[in-house]
């Protein structure tokens, strides 16, 4: 095994540390997230992360996470994660948060409006949202938007 491969090997189980350490904070706080992103389809198509993909996306929905904002990066801190950025505004509710110098954490919220989950720059239909799965990921079952959301987004 060469050195890169040992490295990313390391790097992929603390990645792995941090994101069942994120999703158990979310949880003890009754937040309800889901794998989002990179990191889902990682989980989806590879069964592991995507080796160059450096950040792990959960999201959440905005109506029922934002006004939580203080209690979740308390309860951040307090679990040893770095907070690298937040945007409090309802629209763009975001957390981006380290454990380990290999990977940035992001709690982004998506927010109802019609049939669609948006932010100021994205948009997906709330289907995906609602119609969410589990999917098994390294030893932890998640919850995942709809597999649609992959199609819509990579194509």
């Amino acid at each position: 095994m060469s050195k890169f491969s040992d490295l990313n090997n390391v790097e992929h189980q603390e990645r792995n540390y941090g994101l069942q350490k994120l999703e158990k904070i979310l949880s003890e706080l009754n937040i309800k997230s889901f794998l989002e992103g990179g990191a889902y389809l990682g989980a989806y198509r590879d069964k592991n992360f995507i080796s160059w993909d450096w950040d792990v996306e959960l999201a959440v929905f905005s109506e029922t996470t934002y006004h939580r904002i203080g209690e979740i990066l308390q309860k951040l801190e307090k679990n040893k994660f770095n907070i690298i950025y937040f945007n409090s505004s309802f629209k763009d509710f975001k957390i981006n948060c380290s454990i380990n110098e290999h990977t940035k954490y992001s709690i982004i919220g998506y927010s109802l409006n019609g049939k669609y989950r948006e932010r100021s720059y994205l948009r997906y239909p709330s289907i995906f949202f609602s119609n969410n799965e589990k999917i098994f990921f390294l030893g932890k079952e998640y919850n995942c938007v709809h597999h649609d959301y992959l199609e819509w987004t990579y194509k």
